[in-house]
């Protein structure tokens, strides 16, 4: 996130961005970053462990597929 608001403070210094959007984003950047952090927070607490090994189908008539895409 850091890594964005620099770019974007980079594109309003080249008169790329307006200050209202320099500051709309960077509070969006802001609320995605707390977000997340709570996501993190609450599955550590959780003992999350089936890290990207969740399978679902939408349609129980095809196969489930991992998140590479092989069929499982």
């Amino acid at each position: 996130a850091g890594e964005v608001v620099a770019r974007l403070r980079e594109a309003h210094l080249k008169k790329l961005i307006t200050e209202e959007d320099l500051t709309r984003h960077v509070r969006l950047g802001d609320e995605v970053c707390r977000l997340l952090a709570g996501l993190a927070r609450y599955l550590y607490k959780s003992n999350f462990k089936d890290r990207g090994h969740y399978k679902a189908s939408l349609n129980d008539d095809e196969p489930s597929r991992s998140i590479k895409g092989r069929r499982t």
